[in-house]
């Protein structure tokens, strides 16, 4: 991880580079890897200290193996873009796989396009989102449109922790083909990261000058619900889409109370203080009442 890592701007190759962020991925990164090695003329993979195979798994595959500590998403592709090779960029996560068409369109257009070439800069794809053990098609599911293969230096990730996204600087094509998605195999992988997103999320509200209201924390969790499951035909999933509904509700709840937290952090912080330096709430009493057995 030194700076002899990065070329020089300007002296990549004619190529295609895979980026793949990891995290505890032994599950999905073999499955991940094998989609790109057939398309990729090198692969770099971020680990963020794994403590599972992930590391072992990703040295099958590739030499270009790096570890830094998990900040967020945006700092992942921020260290991996500009240590690429190659003139062209794939960013691919470990719990998506590049259909077999999708492959070839993607080294289709590595192959016919030069760096000087006046096209495409960026390309959109489909991403066809997955859940247990089915393919979603509503509730907010749909119509999953990403920007993930792009020339070096003509894109990058927006400024904020959760699902940052992709911005192009130049024209933009559509792929026929289709990237696919299995972000949560299981609702135990669902609240593993949950915690995590939830936080991230409000932080970036908070930062982007957003305030929290009573009718947010009130009114704006079952309203997501009733969005995803009737207005969005969420029902036509079946009980995933009845999961997903309640999963996406609880989310939005849980994400404005941390934003009500970080909002009044300065007020909750004085009231603790208040109660340590007070007797309020049965301190003194409880000084004195026995200890149980």
């Amino acid at each position: 991880m030194t700076s002899d890592d990065i070329p020089e701007p300007g002296s990549e190759q004619p190529g295609l580079t895979g980026i793949v962020p990891a995290l505890n991925e032994e599950q999905n990164l073999e499955t991940c890897l094998e989609s790109l090695k057939e398309i990729c003329d090198e692969i770099i993979v971020v680990d963020s200290f794994s403590s599972d195979a992930t590391v072992e798994i990703a040295k099958r595959y590739t030499d270009r193996v790096y570890q830094r500590k998990y900040v967020d998403y945006r700092t992942f592709l921020q260290f991996a873009m500009p240590r690429a090779r190659y003139q062209w960029l794939l960013i691919v996560d470990c719990d998506e796989r590049v259909s077999p068409g999708l492959r070839a369109e993607i080294r289709a257009r590595v192959d016919a396009h030069g760096w000087g070439d006046a096209g495409a800069v960026g390309f959109r794809m489909m991403r066809v989102n997955h859940f247990m053990g089915r393919r979603i098609r509503h509730g907010g599911w749909d119509d999953d449109y990403i920007y993930r293969f792009f020339r070096k230096g003509k894109g990058g990730p927006r400024d904020r922790e959760v699902h940052p996204g992709i911005v192009i600087d130049g024209p933009v094509e559509v792929l026929d083909g289709v990237m696919l998605h299995f972000p949560y195999p299981s609702l135990e992988d669902y609240f593993t990261k949950f915690n995590r997103y939830t936080s991230a999320a409000a932080r970036d509200r908070i930062r982007s000058g957003r305030r929290v209201r009573w009718i947010d924390r009130f009114l704006a969790p079952p309203f997501r619900f009733l969005k995803g499951y009737l207005l969005q035909r969420g029902f036509l999933d079946g009980y995933p889409g009845f999961v997903l509904a309640c999963l996406s509700s609880m989310y939005v709840y849980v994400r404005y109370v941390k934003m009500w937290q970080l909002q009044n952090a300065e007020a909750i912080a004085d009231e603790n203080r208040h109660l340590l330096d007070s007797n309020e709430g049965g301190g003194s009493r409880a000084r004195l009442r026995p200890p149980r057995p």
